[in-house]
């Protein structure tokens, strides 16, 4: 019996790899580097390719080209809105 067919991955990066993903990519939008990133969550720099490569891979883009920039930081703004929504 053939297994279920695998769709494309609609999941956040923090239903995937957790509140430190988007923690990494909220840091590399505040700071531009990924070194500077790493600093400001007091996590060695090493770490971060890593972590930014699974976020890209559950994204669907690259995080580290201008246009990747631009988009993950309009991902972030939308999700910050539509978290606080209910506040409004």
């Amino acid at each position: 019996m053939p297994g279920p067919t695998s769709a494309p991955s609609t999941r956040s990066p923090r239903s995937h790899h957790g509140e430190d993903t988007l923690s990494a990519l909220d840091a590399l939008c505040a700071t531009g580097s990924a070194r500077k990133a790493a600093a400001l969550l007091h996590r060695h720099h090493s770490t971060m390719p890593a972590r930014l490569t699974r976020a890209e891979a559950v994204l669907g883009f690259e995080v580290g080209s201008p246009a990747g920039r631009f988009r993950l930081h309009l991902a972030l703004m939308l999700k910050r809105l539509r978290d606080n929504a209910d506040l409004c």
